[in-house]
């Protein structure tokens, strides 16, 4: 997260990969009062009750993105693939949404199974890349002028969704935009139904067993993760396992239990 002084009317950007919450986090915006720019074509259904709050101009932003100009002040949901067009000299506040990369890819092939499209199935390979371009799109919020970024936990916001909506209030306040979100009407706009939803569709996936790890080597391993610069645990889990397995584990390798391969991981690199 970078703060930055002070901004003149920036663009919005309620952002994060596809399937991480990026609608829920304009909902969000939107009943707090803030303006968005969205045309309704993509009309709700069973995957977005609530809307998806898109405009198709944003999918042709590699042509033509002169246009979001006229959307300062306002929000808009953009994609995290898309980022990178966002036009020189546009002021811009991206709120990223963070969420779980076994979460999205269940959430991505829950949606492709129930319209009958085959999903992918090598799990694995998939969150190794999109790991890859979390940290391509966090080092360019960094890197790029007249950006400030807030990264939002996705489960966070979803089990105190109060909190995550002060937190982003008092960010786009700290910044000195003339903002006053109603807290309140944001934390309501979160569904219930989503926690219900996350728990079938993380129901579709085979997890790993870090989360069954025993409890003393849990905390080691978010110690561990923390130190290293990671917010989610399991994001660290799952490269330190690429680390001790590789990406196509052998036959000797794959025998060896997860967490014992977390535990040498951890011993090796001064941790345990």
């Amino acid at each position: 997260m970078r703060y930055i002084p002070r901004m003149e009317n920036p663009i919005i950007v309620a952002s994060g990969l596809p399937r991480s919450g990026t609608s829920m986090l304009m909902q969000m915006l939107r009943a707090g009062g803030l303006p968005v720019v969205t045309d309704g074509v993509r009309a709700p259904d069973e995957h977005n009750s609530r809307g998806y709050f898109e405009d198709e101009r944003v999918k042709s932003l590699e042509k033509n993105a002169s246009w979001l100009f006229e959307a300062r002040g306002k929000a808009i949901k953009i994609v995290s693939p898309l980022l990178q067009y966002l036009p020189e000299g546009l002021s811009c506040v991206v709120l990223f949404m963070r969420r779980d990369l076994a979460e999205v890819t269940a959430s991505q092939s829950r949606m492709l199974e129930r319209l009958e499209a085959p999903p992918d199935a090598d799990f694995h390979n998939l969150e190794t890349l999109l790991r890859a371009h979390l940290r391509e799109v966090e080092q360019w919020i960094k890197d790029r002028p007249d950006t400030a970024g807030l990264f939002i936990n996705h489960g966070e916001a979803l089990r105190d969704p109060r909190r995550a909506a002060g937190t982003i209030r008092d960010f786009l306040q700290g910044l000195g935009l003339n903002v006053r979100l109603d807290v309140e009407a944001m934390a309501a706009a979160v569904d219930p139904a989503m926690q219900r939803q996350r728990a079938e569709e993380l129901d579709s996936k085979p997890q790993q067993s870090v989360l069954r790890l025993p409890a003393s080597l849990y905390a080691r391993l978010e110690a561990a993760a923390r130190s290293a610069g990671f917010d989610n645990t399991d994001d660290f889990a799952a490269l330190l396992l690429e680390q001790a397995l590789g990406p196509q584990p052998s036959a000797q390798s794959a025998s060896q239990s997860e967490d014992q391969a977390i535990r040498n991981r951890l011993q090796s690199l001064g941790y345990l």
